[in-house]
């Protein structure tokens, strides 16, 4: 087995201004901004590339109540 060397990138796909009291159950005593940003990790060797998404689609960001706005809707993808 040999070891490959990867790049890693986190490429933000979505920003969501809200307060700390969003963030938490039962709201926060020290409520203030506090937005989210959304992110899926492109990791890069010398054969191939590849995409990690922790799993926080669409679907579930209409479920969750937030309303995160995707900065570039176009599916990334690669030629590897």
């Amino acid at each position: 087995m040999t070891a490959d060397t990867y790049e890693v990138y986190a490429v933000r796909y979505a920003h969501h201004e809200r307060r700390a009291s969003e963030n938490f159950y039962g709201s926060d005593p020290h409520d203030g901004p506090m937005p989210l940003d959304y992110f899926v990790w492109a990791i890069r060797g010398e054969s191939r590339t590849l995409i990690f998404d922790t799993g926080f689609d669409v679907t579930s960001t209409y479920h969750s109540g937030a309303r995160a706005q995707p900065e570039n809707p176009e599916p990334m993808h690669t030629d590897a």
